[in-house]
């Protein structure tokens, strides 16, 4: 018929670009539906959208077909404007922990002796206080006192020295406290000991005095040990091993009581077997406190972070 004929026609030349009355109206009506998506295109400005004219686009045969935004985009009309770039994530800035001004920063490995150091004396100092809770019955027939009684002398000797700690830390410094506390520690432990491993005829446990000087030596040692980790991490540790280095030197005061029980209870089980249990703790205090005289230091040769490096500073 006349109508298809027609349609036909421009549909044909709609597809070759041919001009025509109905193809540029159907092409104004396609853009006109574009204009709310034309890159820069403000739905707050109805004016401009109301007042704007759109003229049919003459594309020639020889250009390639374009979508109706392309077409906008290429005719520069005046509220159009070209779509922008695709911004590029810029990744977030990394802080080098090299070198803070003329400081130079790294992890010195002997941290880790440091923490190793700490966490024995800590582990040893709890053990003393509890040694004898495992077997209370054996000692009270070889002491004739109760094994709460040093627990209670210990505790309160402890509480005396951490009032101390602070002020002779900071006139100190960390390396002559933990060694003079690991010292007190292993004197305390002979005291409660005697000489220790000596022959089987001699072989007796010291009066209950003794115990309880010793237990005194090593409750006022412990808070150089047990106040220390947060002092010895910020030193020593970078910001990302701080918490598990403070955690670790602090549990290790609950592993000395775990030790207290298990070894108590299979050593301590008669006079002999408690002066050996003795003998045993004492043996390794005396380990521990040369271990501190030879192996640990104040701070590393390079600060592991900002802070530490400030606080070297003030120091110095």
């Amino acid at each position: 018929s006349v109508i298809q004929r027609t349609m036909r026609g421009d549909l044909a030349r709609f597809a070759t670009g041919t001009r025509s009355p109905l193809i540029g109206a159907a092409r104004n009506l396609m853009l006109g539906l574009l204009l709310p998506f034309a890159s820069g295109y403000s739905a707050a400005t109805p004016r401009l959208a109301a007042t704007a004219r759109v003229t049919p686009l003459r594309l020639s045969n020889a250009e390639p077909a374009v979508s109706g935004l392309q077409a906008l985009q290429r005719k520069a009309l005046p509220f159009a404007r070209p779509p922008l770039a695709p911004r590029r994530r810029r990744p977030p800035p990394v802080c080098s922990a090299s070198k803070v001004g003329s400081v130079p920063l790294a992890l010195d490995p002997h941290r880790w002796v440091q923490l190793g150091i700490l966490s024995m004396l800590a582990l040893l100092s709890d053990w003393t206080c509890f040694a004898t809770v495992a077997v209370p019955s054996e000692w009270m027939t070889l002491e004739g006192h109760d094994a709460a009684e040093l627990i209670d002398i210990f505790l309160a000797s402890n509480v005396v020295s951490c009032f101390l700690f602070t002020d002779i830390a900071a006139r100190l410094g960390l390396k002559k406290v933990v060694t003079g506390a690991a010292t007190m520690m292993a004197g305390g432990c002979l005291l409660r000991s005697g000489i220790p491993f000596v022959e089987p005829a001699i072989e007796v446990m010291p009066g209950y005095g003794w115990e309880v000087a010793g237990t005194i030596l090593v409750g006022m040692a412990q808070p150089f040990f047990q106040c220390t980790p947060p002092l010895l991490s910020a030193t020593w540790f970078g910001s990302s091993e701080r918490a598990l280095a403070t955690a670790t030197a602090i549990n290790f005061n609950q592993v000395g009581i775990a030790t207290a029980f298990i070894v108590g209870g299979l050593m301590a089980n008669s006079p002999e077997g408690m002066h050996a249990y003795f003998d045993v703790l004492a043996c390794v205090s005396i380990a521990a406190a040369a271990a501190t005289a030879l192996l640990f230091r104040d701070r590393p040769e390079t600060p592991p972070s900002a802070s530490a490096a400030a606080a070297a500073a003030e120091l110095a």
